[in-house]
């Protein structure tokens, strides 16, 4: 029984040594751990910071796009009236070329 006794002791002093061993690399794992979550919330934060500037330059761009095809508009309006105003100028110069040649009209 004596010996039995001494056994179990062992087994359980076995068990308490691995036990504590276990908890010690927990403790370990959770130190680490800890210390990864601060450096990826400095990381994160960090990217964060990026992302928000690139937003803002893009709402920037987004504003001189909206002004350069609003320029892109009125250039093709005014295009179109000086379009306008030039075929008005040929069709009068072309008509009164055509009637003086037919004679309707004299240049003296």
């Amino acid at each position: 029984m004596a010996e039995n006794n001494a056994a179990i002791q062992r087994a359980l002093g076995r068990i308490e040594g691995t036990q504590e061993a276990i908890l010690q690399r927990l403790d370990q794992i959770d130190r680490a751990l800890t210390d990864h979550r601060e450096d990826d919330q400095r990381h994160f934060s960090s990217i964060h910071g990026h992302i928000d500037t690139q937003e803002e330059k893009m709402a920037a761009l987004a504003v001189v796009n909206e002004r350069l095809e609003q320029q892109d508009k009125n250039a093709r309006m005014i295009g179109k009236y000086i379009l306008g105003a030039f075929g008005s100028l040929i069709t009068l110069l072309g008509s009164a070329a055509i009637a003086m040649f037919t004679g309707h009209v004299k240049i003296q």
